[in-house]
Parts: structure tokens; C-alpha cells; sequence
């Protein structure tokens, strides 16, 4: 959308709060599987949880009032809007 030259900001934000959580839920998901492994300090598993938790929170999008407008009920009410 960007290259087209239209606003993408609401696009943006919803993609990068579903973003941050499927992350931290993918990567807790292999630390959970891989069991006393997924959290050792030797494997990179461990490193890609704490990051991804990390980023996930200096992002703003573990924030529920940072995404709010992004994920809300009006969100497709204000797409339409957006568009016309």
C-alpha cells in the first residue's frame, strides 16, 4: 500500500501487534516442547524466547491499550473510512 502512495497506518499496526504475539507464541511453544533443553542457556531456543519476549515488549505491542484501536470492533468501520 505504501508504494501505491495510500495510508497503510492502521494496516501497520495490526499487522505489528499480531506480529508480536504470534512470535512470543511460537518461540514459547518450542521452549515448552523442547522441555529443560528450550531453557538452557547453550541453545540458541533460549536466546530467540527472551528476545522475541523483549521485542514483543519494546515494541508496545504486549500494550492492550497501545493496539486497541488497531485490533478493536470499529477497526473495520475506520478501514472503510480509510479507503473511501
Amino acid at each position: 500500500m505504501a508504494d501505491n502512495r495510500k495510508p497503510n497506518s492502521l494496516e501497520a499496526s495490526m499487522s505489528k501487534a499480531k506480529a508480536g504475539r504470534v512470535g512470543s507464541a511460537v518461540t514459547l511453544g518450542c521452549v515448552e516442547l523442547a522441555g529443560t533443553l528450550g531453557y538452557s542457556e547453550t541453545e540458541l531456543l533460549e536466546k530467540w524466547s527472551r528476545d522475541s519476549k523483549i521485542l514483543d515488549i519494546f515494541e508496545g505491542t504486549a500494550d492492550p491499550a497501545a493496539h486497541r484501536g488497531a485490533t478493536g470492533p470499529r477497526a473495520v468501520e475506520r478501514r472503510a473510512q480509510v479507503r473511501r
